[in-house]
């Protein structure tokens, strides 16, 4: 599964031992924030997954359009940052850890 972690600033997340449990993905770490949603597209293509660990990069349907093979968002707090509306649409589940919910889910 090819994974995107994006805003990852120190880039400390490699350093974890649950980093481990990625083996044998594709995971790309992004330490750099990109605003330009075409740009931010295409760093994420063609990406199954991604992990936001900052309510930095919003996820909304724009970006959401030019990423068919995405199908699963995973995040660590709330979800004021992602179009939860544009990602069920989309068939893009949306998990949050803090709170342990499912707040979207794929067709």
């Amino acid at each position: 599964m090819k994974v995107h972690i994006l805003d990852d600033w120190s880039d400390p997340l490699r350093t974890l031992p649950s980093f481990d449990l990625l083996d044998g993905h594709d995971v790309t770490v992004w330490t750099g924030h990109e605003t330009n949603i075409a740009a931010l597209a295409a760093r994420l293509f063609p990406g199954e997954a991604m992990v936001l660990i900052r309510e930095r990069s919003r996820i909304t349907a724009e970006p959401l359009d030019r990423l068919p093979n995405l199908r699963l968002i995973s995040q660590l707090g709330a979800h004021a940052h992602v179009d939860v509306d544009a990602c069920t649409k989309h068939g893009v589940g949306v998990f949050e850890h803090a709170r342990g919910n499912a707040v979207s889910c794929r067709r």
